[in-house]
């Protein structure tokens, strides 16, 4: 089974001398067993890659006793420069490791896709973000009167067009948000933060609007460690982007936030509304990409499909976690754990 397997399967001594090699790996460099046994894989078809990176994945493996990731380019027949995906697997013996199971996948074609996608979206986002500002700019002057009267029909099509180009905005800057954090482009800024207070200042600026509707929106505290470490421009937009949904989507009642320490090394904000609910089935793609659940929420309410998206990508970026539990009905609880700063 293992030497039919697609993906190259190595076995190495405990100094990376190699014992066995898969049918795989033979043809993906076109060579005898002969030709790599008893060779170090950083000085055959990796010798140009990450060999620094390969040592110190054996060493952690080594001492850890557990598997280790790396990226690596290597060489294939006829030179050919790829990428790999490689797991080190350490194999006990009786009494100590002996050997090393290493694991490699042909990783190129898929990171050029990503590469492109990526390229394709700060491209798309970058681009769309310029005309709608200016068109947005245009209709607020024309919806404010500057450039003379409307009628009241002229005035309800400007503010759709408002509208319209407001979300095509938040979608290009949502899109482009999480690409770079996907690349690694944004460096975030963290500061020890008083947690009540940051989210009382949320709250505030989410009042009138939630009044506005006749909801009510409050923040209950339990914290005995109220300190956390936080992008405040990311933190912020993930916490409004809870509150926008559960606004969208609730029609009566309103949202309460709690903050509590479900232990000394961990702060718990959960967003509790009182909206329509969302069907078991809708959980577990909540946090997908342009995933709304239009069986259950209200979809005269329209967003980017991608709030939730920076409010998992925010959190995780924050050492934290999010998770959602809804009734149809009743309402829906959205849960980040972030650690309590030291």
């Amino acid at each position: 089974a293992v030497d039919s397997a697609p993906d190259i399967v190595v076995i190495t001594d405990v100094h990376g001398y190699i014992n066995y090699a898969n049918t795989a790996l033979l043809k993906f460099l076109d060579e005898d067993f002969s030709e790599v046994e008893n060779k170090r894989i950083t000085d055959l078809w990796h010798k140009e890659g990450d060999v620094e990176g390969w040592k110190k994945a054996y060493q952690n493996a080594l001492r850890e006793g557990k598997t280790q990731s790396l990226n690596s380019f290597g060489l294939k027949k006829g030179g050919i420069k790829y990428e790999g995906l490689i797991q080190i697997t350490p194999i006990k013996g009786e009494s100590s490791i002996e050997n090393f199971l290493v694991i490699e996948r042909d990783v190129s074609e898929e990171r050029q896709k990503e590469r492109i996608k990526n390229e394709f979206i700060s491209v798309v986002s970058h681009e769309l973000r310029t005309p709608m500002t200016v068109i947005r700019g245009y209709s607020s002057l024309l919806t404010e009167g500057k450039l003379g009267e409307l009628n009241d029909k002229q005035k309800e099509f400007v503010e759709k067009i408002n509208a319209e180009t407001g979300r095509l905005l938040e979608l290009a800057n949502d899109m482009l948000d999480l690409q770079k954090f996907e690349s690694g482009k944004i460096e975030l800024k963290f500061e020890k933060t008083s947690m009540p207070e940051f989210i009382d200042k949320i709250v505030q600026d989410h009042t009138f609007l939630y009044n506005k509707k006749g909801l009510t929106i409050e923040r209950q505290s339990n914290l005995a460690a109220q300190y956390a470490n936080i992008d405040h421009k990311y933190f912020e937009r993930t916490i409004t982007n809870l509150l926008s949904n559960a606004y969208k989507f609730t029609e009566r009642g309103g949202v309460k936030i709690f903050l509590l320490n479900p232990d000394p090394k961990h702060i718990i904000i959960a967003v509790k509304d009182t909206g329509a609910g969302i069907k078991d089935e809708a959980l577990s793609h909540l946090f997908e990409r342009f995933y709304q659940a239009s069986d259950v929420l209200n979809r005269k309410q329209e967003g980017s499909g991608l709030g939730l998206s920076i409010v998992k990508t925010v959190t995780e970026a924050h050492g934290g976690m999010v998770w959602v539990e809804s009734q149809v009905g009743i309402g829906t609880t959205f849960y980040i754990a972030i650690p309590v700063a030291e």
